[in-house]
């Protein structure tokens, strides 16, 4: 992320400047947001600003003048006070980006007084719902809504939503998830109960961290790209860029994890605080489930009268926008935490889930993936009914799954990071068990 100091190119007539001009980056359109959003005199200035471009620019031969002809580039003056063509052009970005940082002002102002909104959706994939103030309870969030301080909850696997804050630090929220989102002071907080999140955050005002809380953890931003995932025990950190203060709740220990760098922080004082540094891909996997895996969803049953130890499905309801109640019985795994380092799939990966029915369904299998460089990147899915014998294998090549969302994503999974894996049936309990997961890199068959 690019770094800027408020004293060179923060301040307000600078950033109005270059914003005019389209010379702003996304950093100083951000703190440009920021500060309109936060001051309602620089605002007003705006206003004036850009009624004052409008005006001397109309002063100019009128409006169908403001643009020179193709062979004019510039006019000879002799003496004349008549402006040239090339200043007129000028004069009209000028007013035109004056109206535009206007317009961004007094939008911020309206929703301001508005119930005080402080996030905009960007995009949403499945089933979503947010529960704002008064506990009023949005279930069809549309692109573009703008929202108070809430509960934003992802309610399926497969489901995620992006939304970013007046300043543009953009947050995703993946799969079963939930956030409570706030802004008190222009300091911003996002407490994650449970699931996953990415974050791109811009720099903050001194002394004004972004802060996200999970059960287990605190993290202090300043401005960076990270991912949390927050389970029963655990928080996982991993940063893409940047630094991040973490502090864990159960000891109050901290610990400053930079970039290319990942730390669990757990319940249990013992474990080591320290973070591992990503350094390299792997690119095969083999899960263990002699004891609980970190993250792991499911009734975890150890081994006992000749049975592999094995997760079993566990019940779930999943409401949909429709009104359609859908009943699953579903195992996750997370392999981000569990496995040493980032697993990079390629188009000749081999995916294999071994499991054991009591009654024949049709299983349904998705992987959950990120990008070499931290964030989210889909979903991507593979339905199969096993034969009648109880014990079966899920194989798939990652060159044969289909995304989530086509057009949307990424065609293939191929050159992604898989972060979780997601085993279910749909209906009736089919006594769904998972006994393993191989991820097999292409080079070793």
């Amino acid at each position: 992320m690019k770094e800027h100091t408020h004293n060179d190119c923060f301040d307000p007539l600078d950033l109005l400047i270059q914003y005019a001009g389209g010379d702003c980056d996304e950093a100083q359109c951000g703190e440009l947001s920021r500060q309109l959003a936060e001051s309602e005199s620089l605002r007003s200035e705006m206003c004036d600003l850009a009624l004052e471009a409008i005006a001397i620019a109309e002063q100019q031969e009128g409006a169908t003048d403001w643009l020179p002809s193709p062979e004019v580039e510039v006019a000879e003056q002799s003496g004349s006070e008549r402006k040239s063509p090339v200043l007129r052009r000028w004069l009209a970005a000028m007013a035109g980006g004056l109206l535009a940082v206007a317009a961004l002002g007094v939008f911020f102002l309206s929703h301001e007084v508005d119930d005080q909104q402080i996030v905009q959706v960007d995009s949403i994939a499945g089933d979503v719902r947010f529960v704002g103030r008064g506990g009023e309870v949005v279930d069809a969030l549309q692109a573009n809504a703008m929202l108070p301080g809430g509960v934003m909850e992802t309610q399926s696997d497969a489901a995620s939503v992006a939304f970013r804050f007046r300043d543009g630090s953009r947050i995703i929220l993946v799969g079963a998830s939930k956030a409570t989102i706030s802004e008190q002071d222009g300091q911003k907080r996002v407490h994650l109960d449970v699931g996953s999140l990415s974050a791109d955050i811009q720099q903050q005002p001194a002394g004004k961290p972004f802060l996200i809380e999970t059960p287990t953890a605190l993290l202090e931003v300043l401005g960076t790209r990270f991912d949390v995932d927050s389970v029963d025990t655990a928080t996982l950190l991993a940063v893409n860029e940047g630094e991040v203060r973490l502090t864990r709740r159960v000891d109050g220990r901290v610990v400053e994890v930079s970039a290319d760098h990942q730390v669990v922080a757990s319940l249990h004082p013992e474990e080591e605080l320290a973070p591992l540094q990503l350094s390299k891909f792997c690119y095969s996997w083999e899960s263990d489930l002699t004891a609980r895996p970190m993250g792991a969803e499911g009734q975890w049953l150890p081994a006992a009268d000749q049975q592999p130890a094995r997760l079993r499905a566990a019940p779930k309801l999943h409401q949909r926008k429709s009104g359609k109640t859908l009943r699953l019985h579903r195992v996750k795994l997370r392999v981000n935490g569990n496995a040493p380092q980032p697993l990079l799939l390629q188009s000749n990966t081999r995916v294999r889930v071994h499991g054991h029915l009591e009654q024949p369904a049709r299983v349904v299998c998705m992987l959950g993936v990120g990008g070499r460089e931290g964030g989210f990147a889909g979903n991507y899915f593979f339905t199969e009914k096993p034969a009648q014998d109880s014990q079966w294998t899920l194989d798939v090549r990652v060159a044969d799954l289909t995304p989530q969302r086509v057009g949307r994503v990424a065609p293939s999974a191929d050159g992604l990071v898989l972060n979780c894996i997601v085993v279910y049936t749909q209906g009736a309990d089919s006594g769904l068990e998972i006994e393993g997961v191989e991820v097999i890199s292409g080079d070793q068959e």
